[in-house]
Order: C-alpha cells, then sequence, then structure tokens
C-alpha cells in the first residue's frame, strides 16, 4: 500500500517532529526528525528569522521513521534552521 506523504496506515497524520539536536565539540550540529519511509527532505537555514534569504543547504533522503541531517559548517554565527517536506 501507497499512502499520501505524512499518513499512517490508519489514515491519520504523523507529526513532524524534531526529535535531537546534538552539537559536538567540533562544532557540528546534528538535527534528527521524525520521517516517512521514501520521503525527501530539504534542509534549509539562515542566520535571522526575520531578516535574510534561507539558504538551501541540503536534500535529504529519508532514512526510515527517523532521519538525520548533520551541518558541518555551523559557522560562529547563530543560525536557524528549516526542514521542509517535499
Amino acid at each position: 500500500m501507497i499512502l499520501p506523504t505524512g499518513m499512517h496506515a490508519s489514515g491519520f497524520a504523523r507529526p513532524f517532529r524534531i526529535t535531537e539536536i546534538v552539537a559536538d565539540e567540533s562544532g557540528s550540529i546534528q538535527i534528527t526528525w521524525t520521517s516517512w519511509h521514501g520521503g525527501d527532505y530539504a534542509v534549509w537555514s539562515r542566520p535571522d528569522l526575520v531578516d535574510g534569504e534561507w539558504v538551501d543547504e541540503a536534500a535529504v533522503p529519508s532514512q526510515g521513521i527517523s532521519t538525520s541531517w548533520t551541518d558541518t559548517t555551523p559557522g560562529t554565527a547563530q543560525k536557524f534552521y528549516l526542514i521542509e517536506s517535499k
């Protein structure tokens, strides 16, 4: 059975959640979120939530019910991330 993105076999939508954010000693940031088998995700970032353009960081294929992506060059300033289901 093939279901629309975001749907369980029961017909109810599965909520999207960021489940973990980890910064390691090298400064890399790993973001983990709930996902769907076969889904594709886009990761966007920008240094300010009010001003500036979103930067396309990565296209990430689903890794199952949980997907992770690591920003290995987050820089020294603050950075905001947006995860988009494609």
